[in-house]
């Protein structure tokens, strides 16, 4: 399979939230998932398989972080119920808020480590990342609107939040769509190729909203 080459999209600058880029030649085999078809993918686009080395490194962490405190938290039920060294005592009353608090923060960092999922993790990294940027945008155009265009900022903030909720539906549209993935009938190798595609269209379709807002107005 050939991949085509996406025309340069102009973004209209009073119409920039009407449309996103055709994308959809990039990512055929996306589409032929979405229209039912599920046979004959092919790997292209790589977003969620560059995340998985990471997401193994802070489930590795969490889960390390949790035996630890497990470990603490038995070691000090262990204790006698008063011990003292020195100068230093450790009542019953300390010693069972220690043991507690390492029973909390080990459950804590297991459950935080068993919930880590690669797909979700790049949606959300490339979620925060564009909404970084639109933020940053916003405050550079509040900051030029002085003098003869203080008027602009009213019309300027809704557009902010207009461009926010298009990336909100836009992430939780494709939260929806790698939960038909993964629970569709695919092989490993397939499922993987269309999460890569779907958090690929993703980060190209926030991209040119945030871009859009950039240069508008």
């Amino acid at each position: 399979m050939t991949e085509n080459k996406s025309a340069t999209i102009q973004i209209p600058k009073h119409k920039f939230l009407a449309k996103f880029p055709t994308t959809e030649r990039r990512y055929s085999e996306l589409d032929l998932f979405r229209n039912g078809a599920v046979e004959g993918v092919k790997l292209y686009h790589h977003p969620y398989t560059s995340k998985k080395k990471s997401v193994a490194i802070y489930r590795i962490v969490f889960l390390t972080f949790a035996i630890l405190f497990g470990v603490l938290g038995v070691t000090t039920l262990s204790l006698p119920s008063t011990l003292s060294c020195g100068f230093f005592s450790l009542p019953t009353t300390l010693k069972g808020l220690i043991m507690t608090l390492c029973i909390v923060l080990s459950l804590a960092s297991f459950l935080l480590g068993i919930s880590l999922r690669t797909d979700k993790e790049a949606i959300v990294h490339s979620y925060n990342h564009w909404r970084r940027k639109l933020k940053t945008y916003y405050a550079r155009k509040r900051l030029s609107l002085v003098g003869p265009h203080r008027h602009l900022a009213k019309g300027l903030r809704q557009t902010h939040k207009e461009v926010q909720e298009k990336m909100r539906e836009k992430r939780d549209e494709t939260l929806h769509l790698i939960g038909k993935i993964g629970s569709s009938p695919l092989s490993k190798e397939e499922k993987e190729t269309l999460l890569n595609q779907a958090i690929a269209e993703f980060h190209e379709r926030l991209k040119f909203l945030a871009h859009g807002f950039k240069h508008d107005l």
